[in-house]
């Protein structure tokens, strides 16, 4: 997935959220890693992590507020327009 730059749409303090897997340290967390490989494999696609979801957002405008991690190993990222 690619992150367009922040359009009129999403003013300044305008928030988006981001619900993917959380790769979770290494040798821990397998879910968030086996769908990682699956998306290679089938896609040629990969799951990122937050520090990757965080440069991702500064280059399109917006800056990773904070990350919260569920119960089921998904990760929740709420982003600020700036």
């Amino acid at each position: 997935m690619t992150f367009a730059r922040r359009s009129a749409a999403s003013r300044s303090g305008g928030a988006l959220v981001i619900v993917e897997w959380d790769l979770g340290p290494r040798n821990a967390a397998p879910d968030g890693k086996f769908s990682d490989l699956e998306m290679l494999v089938g896609t040629g696609g990969r799951v990122r992590s937050t520090d990757q979801h965080a440069a991702l957002l500064a280059r399109s405008g917006f800056h990773l507020e904070r990350s919260a991690r569920t119960p089921l190993g998904y990760g929740v990222l709420e982003a600020l327009a700036v």
